[in-house]
């Protein structure tokens, strides 16, 4: 109890940042969770029937401002998981916007309370490194199941190119893994891309307000 009103006086924010910079290690960061974050917000919007441009441009803008603020990535599991129920139950966009709003106002209070930092010291990094290797794991394993093997014999090669890529570039700050590994997923999709098809898509589309009811949440 000693330990958690002490940490009640800790400041939400360090008294100095480090300052931004960006660099090709960063660049390879910002792809990190690129891989699991565009599937599960495609899924969501499609199954929740969000407005794509306003779920992409308000994920792009908290993305940014995170960033100044914290001045490094914030990575939140359990939203990942979150995304999951809401793709497997067809959440109503109602029901979403109140979770987030529910959520954010947790989390604001447990850091502004200082309890996310008693919460911190008390949980054994092991269960972090296992609940994110779970995670990890499961993607792994969706991955397969969903994508790699409708691409059939291609998508397994393709896997396996990945993943040697990585482990050959694993811990080399000099080329980071993520680099060649999105420059071949790029160089794939330009070779697939229909021409048409992307300039009859392309518009100018402003992200919708919405304001969710007290019932919502």
């Amino acid at each position: 109890m000693k330990r958690f009103l002490a940490s009640r006086q800790e400041p939400a924010f360090p008294s100095t940042r480090p300052a931004i910079r960006f660099d090709r290690n960063e660049l390879s960061g910002a792809f990190g969770d690129m891989g699991t974050d565009v599937p599960l917000i495609i899924g969501v919007a499609l199954a929740s029937h969000l407005d794509g441009a306003s779920v992409l441009i308000m994920f792009g803008a908290m993305q940014i401002l995170t960033g100044l603020a914290y001045r490094m990535p914030m990575p939140v599991q359990p939203l990942k998981a979150m995304a999951a129920i809401v793709i497997a139950q067809q959440t109503a966009p109602e029901i979403l916007y109140g979770a987030g709003i529910a959520i954010g106002l947790t989390m604001l209070i447990l850091a502004l309370s200082g309890a996310l930092t008693w919460l911190a010291r008390v949980v054994p990094k092991s269960v972090v490194r296992g609940i994110q290797f779970g995670l990890g794991l499961q993607l792994a394993s969706i991955s397969l199941q969903n994508y790699v093997r409708a691409e059939s014999t291609t998508g397994y090669l393709l896997a396996g190119l990945a993943f040697v890529i990585v482990v050959l570039l694993l811990g080399n700050r000099r080329l980071p893994a993520a680099l060649p590994v999105v420059a071949l997923g790029l160089a794939i999709a330009a070779y697939r891309l229909d021409p048409s098809s992307l300039a009859a898509s392309v518009g100018l589309h402003l992200p919708s307000p919405h304001v969710p009811q007290l019932s919502d949440i």
